[in-house]
């Protein structure tokens, strides 16, 4: 049986669907001015995101990694200001802006001697890899060693290596919507969202539709989870292929559709990858949000359980259904300089640093 979902875009539409998505929501979550600044920021990725990239497409998409990747056989030069002098170069092809640049204190003439013997190699080989993502050797031996962990570990093969009774559907771009009830109106209103799934694997022995994404890193996942707010992303991504649109060849009736898991490679080969999945009740404070004075209501946490965040030094965490009313408040509203909550308590911030209820 081959599943496929309908309301999904080819992937140069999805990037510039104006949608709403978790990246966006986490900036926000952090604070307005880092949103905008993300938002202004060219789309740029560091060497860790770089190296989760290649994972990615090594696993789930080997053709777009043949297409999109270069890998240069060329050393990078050790000096530092080189390095720069080499970038600045192959970005702009002006040699005043790169002498410039790079620190230098040599003169122009002496800098391009140097630039001969030790950068020349590194430079043509960046104008040979302009417009792809370049990688060097060392990355793509440390991406190919995650790939190699995670195909062959008995408990995270089955979500990249295809078997029989079973749908993988890798690189999913799905748009949606997101129900919020205005903060200027008091009105329901509708965001427009998307979200890329790694994976989505249905299980059609056991009718089980499981969404999952590859995170990498070296400082172990669930750091990573409270830093970048995972629970939103694992909120939304579930939410997502809850709204799917599947094909009619595809009948789903009577399956049931899991919590976000999330498979983490550890990036310093130290430690088997590890999946990790949400409970239906980190969905639930993924999407309402959480305080940990307060309990939980609602059909998934109908025993009221109090979730406690006292040790993380914060007493509240929003979920993507309000981050979203906020970001249309300071979109309509054009103001950036606080946070929504601030704004309506006149700059004042409550400390309750003991966290205590009354």
């Amino acid at each position: 049986m081959s599943s496929r979902i309908l309301n999904v875009v080819p992937e140069s539409a999805y990037r510039g669907y104006d949608g709403v998505n978790y990246s966006s929501l986490s900036n926000l979550a952090n604070s307005p001015q880092k949103f905008r600044i993300e938002e202004a920021a060219e789309d740029s990725e560091s060497s860790a995101m770089l190296l989760g990239t290649v994972v990615d497409l090594l696993l789930t998409n080997k053709q777009k990694f043949d297409d999109e990747v270069y890998v240069m056989t060329a050393a990078k030069p050790s000096a530092e200001t080189m390095l720069k002098y080499c970038n600045t170069l192959a970005e702009t092809g002006d040699s005043a802006k790169a002498y410039q640049a790079s620190g230098y204190k040599i003169s122009p003439n002496a800098v391009a001697t140097k630039f001969d013997k030790e950068g020349r190699a590194y430079f043509d080989a960046l104008l040979v890899g302009q417009g792809k993502k370049i990688v060097d050797a060392e990355m793509l031996f440390t991406a190919n060693q995650i790939v190699m962990q995670l195909i062959n570990n008995p408990y995270t093969k089955k979500y990249f290596i295809e078997e029989d009774g079973v749908d993988l559907l890798f690189q999913v771009p799905i748009v949606w919507e997101i129900p919020f009830v205005s903060l200027i109106t008091g009105e329901n209103a509708v965001a427009p969202a998307k979200s890329m799934l790694d994976v989505i694997r249905i299980d059609h022995r056991s009718k089980l539709i499981q969404p999952v994404d590859l995170k990498t890193g070296g400082e172990g996942f669930m750091k990573s989870y409270w830093r970048y707010h995972r629970y939103l992303q694992g909120a939304m991504y579930t939410d997502a292929v809850h709204t799917a649109q599947w094909d009619r060849g595809t009948d789903l009736r009577g399956y049931t559709l899991e919590p976000m898991r999330f498979v983490y490679a550890d990036t310093n080969l130290l430690h088997s990858p590890v999946i990790y999945k949400m409970t239906e009740k980190d969905v639930h404070a993924g999407q309402e949000g959480i305080s940990y004075i307060e309990p939980i209501s609602g059909s998934v946490a109908e025993d009221k359980d109090t979730i406690y965040f006292g040790t993380l030094g914060q007493t509240k965490r929003k979920g993507y259904i309000q981050l979203t009313a906020e970001l249309d408040w300071h979109t309509k509203m054009d103001i950036w300089s606080y946070d929504y909550d601030t704004y309506q308590k006149n700059g004042e911030v409550d400390i309750n640093a003991f966290a205590v209820k009354l």
